[in-house]
């Protein structure tokens, strides 16, 4: 697929470990080893995409599916071992890199903490899956393991298709008429956004990306949440479009730009055909709003509909394609096209499965060192009459406190709109009296003596002198000292003098 076609050469050029897809599961009860392999044996013969190794014909990728074959699961028996080793064992497991040319692309490993706790790790990579894929492979875990223990049949459908059959179907579907259609959209859609978000930065944007994520974790009440469903309901939009909205809104406010850009990633699984496979499907649409925050948020969330209904009338364009296509400056440093991420789940996770393995417990484990790529990444998913909203970031660009104060923000923005969207975008409450008054007292500052007996000039002079080496001024690629500052002003003046240019 064209998506696979991407990985493969990032993986050619960089290295793909940071596309690992990777699940942790607490187990509480007794194992059985070799149901665990029986059943993972079963999962690599039925899903191709699991035992597909990738290769270069004429410098082109090609898929070539291997044999189906016995899965063996290493276990590590870290009885007598502290939580640091095991942490240090779960996020070196999530890290391991893949061989795309010769390697199962799951991998399985079972960590012995007694004889009845255990903690399972499924790692994939991206190139065969994506999150639809990790809760199918769970759940057929699940069902061949009990099939496995009981002698029955495993409760899962047949599969009419496989993974090469959907690439092989992508690309006829894409004619070149087609392509040249979805592409005369797309360019227009997007003719003239920014390259790159205007967030301001805790910390300078480093050469290369570092993938290496923060986690801060928020909920939006039951009640917030009911007003926002009442919204959808008069507005005539989804709760997604709602979230949208409201996110555009808190990015515009944080950043001063109206024109906002988002990643939205679609499960690609149009055909019914394709919702039991695991394999990557998910594509990603780029989501352009334009905040006017003197319009009511109802005026926002009408034409975010429009949007968006015409975005997904033409998301058969696969977003490598689209990259190609506009060709945007490149960078090692952020993602082409968008580095915000926004994520509305509606499948069932694994936490709601209520999953068993014989008499043993699973339960989801948060993983210290996942892996993001994108500068934020936010998914908000419904539980329990609530929303729940996990923000992922690049620790390299921003610290937790943040991303905590983004949240709270973004919890107090979806208040505000619950009570009464006809009010302006700008008006919307992004603090509590608390926080707003926190911030106005940070803004003040200490008292400082300005010597104001001196010019600008004379005191950047003695600044230069006291701390010739700090860092005066500096942008996206440069910076420069006050020593050097300094000596190039002086260059400057003396060659404006030369000039009989004066004050």
């Amino acid at each position: 697929s064209f998506s696979q076609q991407r990985l493969w050469l990032i993986d050619k050029l960089e290295g793909s470990q940071h596309y690992n897809v990777a699940a942790a599961l607490a187990c509480d009860g007794v194992l059985d080893i070799a149901a665990i392999e029986a059943s993972l044996t079963q999962i690599v013969a039925r899903h191709e995409a699991l035992r597909t190794c990738f290769e270069a014909h004429d410098g082109v990728c090609m898929q070539r599916v291997m044999p189906a074959r016995a899965v063996t699961v290493e276990v590590v028996n870290l009885v007598d071992c502290g939580e640091d080793e095991v942490q240090r064992q779960v996020d070196d497991a999530a890290r391991e890199v893949f061989d795309l040319s010769q390697d199962l692309m799951l991998r399985t490993k079972i960590i012995k903490q007694s004889q009845t706790r255990h903690i399972l790790l499924f790692t994939l990579h991206h190139i065969a899956s994506d999150g639809w894929s990790m809760q199918l492979l769970i759940k057929e875990f699940n069902a061949f393991y009990q099939a496995a223990i009981t002698g029955g049949e495993a409760d899962v459908p047949e599969l009419p298709v496989q993974y090469g059959d959907y690439a092989y179907w992508q690309q006829q579907q894409l004619t070149e008429q087609n392509k040249a259609q979805l592409l005369r959209y797309w360019q227009a859609r997007l003719s003239g956004m920014p390259s790159l978000h205007g967030l301001p930065l805790d910390k300078p944007r480093p050469a290369k990306q570092e993938f290496t994520s923060g986690y801060v974790r928020s909920r939006i009440g039951k009640e917030t949440l009911a007003g926002l469903q009442a919204l959808t309901q008069s507005a005539g939009v989804t709760l997604f479009m709602v979230l949208q909205g409201a996110f555009a809104v808190l990015l515009s406010r944080l950043s001063g730009e109206s024109d906002i850009v988002l990643g939205v990633p679609t499960a690609g699984r149009s055909e019914s055909e394709l919702s039991p496979l695991i394999g990557f499907f998910i594509n990603t649409l780029v989501s352009r709003t334009e905040v006017d925050l003197a319009q009511p948020f109802t005026a926002l969330l009408a034409q975010i509909k429009a949007d968006t209904l015409a975005d997904y009338q033409h998301q058969g364009l696969p977003f490598e394609l689209l990259v190609e296509a506009l060709n945007p400056d490149r960078s090692l440093a952020y993602n082409p096209l968008c580095q915000v991420k926004l994520v509305l789940q509606n499948h069932r996770s694994s936490d709601d499965e209520g999953l068993s393995l014989g008499e043993a417990r699973l339960k989801p484990l948060q993983q210290s060192q996942e892996q993001v790529r994108f500068d934020l990444d936010l998914t908000c998913s419904e539980g329990e009459g609530e929303l729940l909203c996990h923000w992922r970031y690049q620790q390299s660009l921003f610290t937790e406190a943040t991303i905590a104060a983004y949240a709270r923000s973004f919890e107090y923005l979806l208040e505000s709109i619950a009570k009464g969207a006809q009010g302006s975008c700008k008006s919307l409450a992004l603090y509590d009296d608390e926080m707003r008054q926190s911030l106005i007292e940070e803004s003040v500052g200490a008292a400082c003596d300005y010597r104001r007996g001196e010019s600008v000039v004379e005191q950047f002079a003695r600044q230069a002198q006291q701390t010739p080496e700090r860092i005066a001024v500096r942008d996206e690629s440069h910076a420069l000292s006050y020593g050097e500052l300094y000596s190039r002003v002086n260059q400057l003046a003396h060659y404006l003098q030369e000039q009989d240019i004066g004050v």
